[in-house]
């Protein structure tokens, strides 16, 4: 599978936390990836702990593995992407 696979499959997992966002009033016109992801960890997890702390390193990689796959050369495998 190529890189846009890999992106997109990383970028679905990140923007699952929109709705999340939007369902508690935390809402912005637009989001960065970083800035979805760290308002998550800090306001659902650690603030309110609404979800499980085990979310946030899961967020976490599927971000890093976006960025990877989107700026750096290295890329990402089929298996990080999953």
């Amino acid at each position: 599978m190529g890189g846009a696979h890999r992106t997109k499959s990383s970028f679905e997992k990140v923007k699952k936390l929109l709705p999340a966002m939007t369902h508690v009033g935390i809402q912005r016109l637009e989001w960065s990836h970083p800035a979805l992801q760290a308002s998550f960890v800090n306001e659902l997890i650690r603030r309110r702990k609404l979800y499980s702390v085990f979310l946030g390193p899961y967020f976490n990689r599927a971000l890093q593995l976006r960025l990877d796959s989107d700026c750096r050369l290295k890329g990402v495998s089929q298996k990080q992407a999953t």
